[in-house]
């Protein structure tokens, strides 16, 4: 919109969210993240979540999110999907000199 980047750049991630996830009173909060392999969705507040491996489970059928073995991995993602949530973030203005 700026025209400061390349309409034609693609991401290797894509990430959103979603209010009123759960349809619970407190209108729970989800966000998901999804790479070509993986994908990652979070139930704020609830400790609640999904992770299916989607070269194995494309239908996202088998949810890893309780596996031993895919901890590393969901730990990994919640990392990823923190730091994308900090990119889209207003910075505020653009700073012209040394603070």
């Amino acid at each position: 919109m700026t025209g400061q980047r390349s309409p034609h750049v693609d991401r290797d991630f894509v990430r959103c969210e979603y209010y009123n996830a759960l349809g619970l009173r407190d209108a729970s909060h989800a966000t998901m993240y999804r790479n070509a392999r993986y994908k990652l969705v979070l139930y704020h507040g609830h400790g609640l979540g999904e992770l299916y491996d989607l070269q194995a489970d494309p239908h996202e059928f088998n949810n890893l999110w309780e596996s031993p073995a895919h901890q590393a991995r969901k730990l990994e993602l919640m990392q990823a999907s923190f730091d994308a949530s900090i990119l889209i973030a207003d910075p505020g203005p653009q700073r012209i000199g040394p603070m």
